[in-house]
């Protein structure tokens, strides 16, 4: 009975989690390393996710991470005076219902916010700087 009240109420079937730093230091390539976990309980979810990272309007592809399940990771290019980053996290995957047919579906992460410093020394604010 509370299982279908669950599915009811819309419960997801879907956790990802977020393994990117909050701070990463400023780097001169201004390549940054993003990293995150999914995993379904969705009934017929296979191996063939696809995650992507979103950094304001760019979408970048992810790798899964060698040796792990459900990890992924990506290089993205960040622009170099930018200190306060807007990211968030997609995953397309494919799916069977009770028939043979693949269903294909998106899940997208909460937003989160990078944070590369001008200044290593620099003291974490909180909030970003009104302009």
């Amino acid at each position: 009975m509370l299982m279908g009240i669950a599915l009811l109420s819309g419960c997801s079937t879907t956790e990802s989690t977020n393994l990117t730093p909050r701070r990463i230091p400023r780097n001169p390539g201004n390549t940054y390393h993003f990293e995150t976990s999914w995993h379904s309980i969705r009934a017929g979810v296979g191996t063939n996710v696809q995650a992507y990272v979103i950094v304001d309007s760019s979408i970048y592809p992810m790798k899964p991470v060698p040796s792990t399940r459900e990890r992924f990771e990506a290089y993205v290019p960040l622009p170099p005076g930018k200190t306060y980053i807007p990211y968030r996290y997609r995953f397309d995957f494919e799916y069977r219902n009770t028939t043979p047919i693949v269903q294909h579906d998106s899940d997208l992460s909460p937003s989160y916010r990078l944070i590369v410093p001008m200044d290593p020394n620099q003291p974490l604010q909180t909030t970003e700087p009104k302009k």
